[in-house]
């Protein structure tokens, strides 16, 4: 009974006997860091001494102020944990909710800690940004108030805030070693509210960098806009500026300027000009240099452009651009310039154009051609101009000229030349190559021209001719008032038919009055098969007797085209009379004469008889 009593209070100790020995350690830390330290570091706890004695101070925290109901129940389970956490033993343990004693402390410690909080941020900004420093403090002790503060700055540049707080303190009474053992409970809620004083506000503003301002910067030409080739071979030379313009108040710097030229234009590489020019194939770059503010640099060079007119259209458009670029521009500057090249008239015949082709001999035709022009100047095409017949040993047998000056835009449409009439009378019937020589004022207002030598062909032809044969000829001798039947055979000697209309144009042979019983006996025409064509009739003036024949009908045409037949072989009509001779020696003649073409047209053969 004895030993189980012993046990029962040797396990009822057993926990008594941890503690205290817990609280001996504790004890003894107490007093050995209390050499060194004051008991008001004391107070403030083992951890924070450490921590300071590492020289290491921990970023104070703040937290949302408790409401008196938040302190209350803080101070409660603050209280709470300070019960489950001292010793047991009696002279150890300082009992309460807020606070602990040690052994050593002869005299209450009272502290009343003011939240003084201030927030001093400090902004350093190079670019546009918003700094929104905040911090959260927190009191150590028994209660926590806390304070939240959340200063905010907002700049035009970014910044770093770096708040310097002072973290809030509350009142808590800490009792000495000497209160009795089981004292009064502290109140958990501090005895006063702590206020929040930390205010932050940015005061800074920073002003944006201005950059450099290089937007006037141009290029030029000269020549500029409309402009001629006038350079050697018909190349268009050219002089190109660029100017780097820095109208701002700050430098711009590692500018460089890139100018990529076309593969067809020729650049003069000792007229490059320039702050450092460098050149790779057609492409010149300067640079980088700097523009000094308000100032600009000037860079240049010279070329041609090639001769190459374009077909149908005014004129070539060539644009060179020039890039400007530096590190600190968000794109490079483009600055191009342009020229128009205006190339010469392109003047051509247009084929299968001329008018007419084929003309008479008694003609004087009006010739037309149609032109156009294919390069891009306007031109005027002047009288000077004419159109020739050459024949095949390329000697000119007609020419005549251009009849009035003829505009010819630079459009590529066509254009009508009309030269003047002039008579073939003195041209050989035959076929001719037409060879044309315009001229006209070229793009610098110098005359220039072309000669266009296979425009085509004109067949120059015969008139119709109707001619005619005799029998007898006359070279037979007729007796003095002999019986004369005769027959006079006709045909066309022309290279075109001669037209026949019925009751205008006729046959006619006259015989003088010396010829007795002169009357017509009858005719034939091959090409309509019959005679019924023609009809003979008797007339007489004072002095002559009449046979005419005239066409009775249209069967055969109307007009009845009496085709050319260039020989006798092929006799297309005959036409007879009966007669008798003169009684009188002497040399009679008698006439066969024709009219066609509506009467216009008027042919006539002689046929001389000799009376010996």
């Amino acid at each position: 009974m004895k030993n189980r009593l012993h046990l029962t209070i040797l396990i009822f100790l057993s926990p008594l006997l941890v503690a205290a020995s817990c609280n001996l350690g504790t004890f003894v830390a107490k007093n050995t860091i209390g050499r060194i330290f004051s008991a008001e570091d004391y107070e403030r706890g083992v951890e924070d001494i450490v921590v300071h004695r590492l020289l290491i101070t921990p970023l104070a925290t703040l937290t949302p102020t408790p409401t008196p109901g938040d302190q209350a129940e803080s101070g409660e389970s603050a209280g709470q944990a300070g019960r489950e956490n001292e010793p047991e033993a009696s002279g150890e343990s300082g009992g309460g909710e807020g606070g602990g004693s040690s052994p050593n402390d002869d005299v209450p410690s009272t502290r009343t800690p003011t939240p003084t909080g201030t927030v001093s941020p400090s902004v350093t900004a190079s670019a546009t940004g918003t700094a929104s420093p905040s911090a959260t403090a927190s009191a150590t002790g028994t209660a926590s108030p806390s304070v939240t503060v959340s200063p905010s700055a907002t700049a035009s540049a970014t910044g770093t805030a770096s708040p310097t707080l002072s973290p809030p303190t509350a009142t808590s009474t800490i009792p000495s070693t000497d209160e009795p053992a089981n004292p009064a409970q502290p109140s958990a809620t501090p005895t006063n509210t702590p206020t929040p004083t930390a205010t932050a506000t940015s005061t800074f503003t920073p002003t944006p960098t201005s950059l450099p301002a290089l937007s006037s910067s141009l290029k030029l030409s000269d020549p500029t806009g409309e402009i001629f080739p006038n350079g050697p071979g018909g190349d268009t030379p050219i002089t190109y500026t660029i100017r780097v313009a820095n109208s701002s108040a700050v430098t711009a710097a590692n500018v460089t300027v890139r100018d990529s030229l076309s593969a067809t234009f020729t650049l003069d590489n000792t007229s490059i000009y320039g702050p450092s020019p460098t050149v790779s194939g057609n492409t010149i770059v300067w640079g980088p240099f700097d523009v000094l503010p308000n100032t600009n640099k000037e860079m240049g060079f010279k070329g041609a452009w090639p001769y190459a007119p374009p077909t149908g259209i005014r004129g070539q458009l060539q644009i060179n651009t020039a890039e400007i670029s530096a590190t600190w521009l968000a794109a490079p500057i483009l600055r191009p310039a342009s020229v128009f090249i205006l190339y010469p008239p392109q003047i051509y015949v247009i084929a299968a154009t001329l008018t007419p082709t084929i003309v008479l001999q008694t003609d004087s035709p009006t010739f037309t051609v149609e032109v156009a022009n294919d390069g891009s100047a306007d031109t005027t095409i002047s009288t000077a101009s004419q159109l020739a017949l050459v024949d095949t040993g390329n000697t000119t047998r007609f020419t005549t000229n251009l009849s009035a000056a003829t505009a010819v835009p630079a459009d590529g449409q066509p254009y009508t030349l009309t030269f003047s009439p002039a008579s073939l009378a003195a041209v050989t019937p035959s076929t001719y190559r037409v060879v044309i020589s315009l001229s006209w004022l070229d793009e610098n207002g110098v005359t220039d021209g072309g000669i266009f030598t296979d425009t085509g062909t004109v067949g120059v032809l015969a008139p119709p001719a109707i001619t005619a044969a005799a029998t007898p000829d006359t070279s037979t001798a007729l007796a003095a008032g002999s019986n004369f039947p005769a027959r006079f055979w006709l045909w066309n000697t022309g290279d075109v038919p001669a037209n026949f209309y019925p009751g205008v144009d006729t046959v006619e042979i006259i015989g003088s009055t010396d010829w007795v019983n002169f009357f017509a006996a009858g005719s034939y025409n091959a090409s309509c098969g019959d005679t019924g064509l023609w009809q003979g009739s008797n007339a007489s003036t004072p002095s002559n007797m009449i046979v005419r024949f005239t066409i009775s009908a249209t069967t055969c045409g109307d007009p009845y085209q009496w085709q050319p037949d260039p020989t006798s072989s092929a006799i297309y009509a005959y036409f007879d009379i009966g007669s008798n001779a003169p009684t009188n020696p002497g040399t009679y003649t008698i006439t066969v004469r024709t009219t066609f073409n509506n009467g216009t047209t008027v042919n006539q053969v002689d046929f001389p008889y000799v009376i010996p």
